[in-house]
């Protein structure tokens, strides 16, 4: 996959998250949040920081 590709896959599971706040009553931004990491997450762990993503989620979260 080269690096359009990339960003377009994960552009459009941000945008998904966008959509589902503007379209469901039982989404709001606290599950959004955690999607979103969730995406970002995942983006790393496919450039190859796996490693950073374990660590990050071993720090405990808080969503307010």
């Amino acid at each position: 996959m080269d690096d359009h590709q990339l960003k377009e896959k994960y552009l459009k599971r941000l945008e998904e998250i966008l959509k589902n706040l503007e379209e469901r009553w039982d989404y709001d931004e606290y599950y959004a949040h955690i999607d979103a990491d969730t995406v970002l997450c995942d983006l790393l762990e496919e450039l190859g920081f796996k490693e950073v993503v374990e660590l990050y989620n071993k720090i405990p979260k808080w969503y307010s």
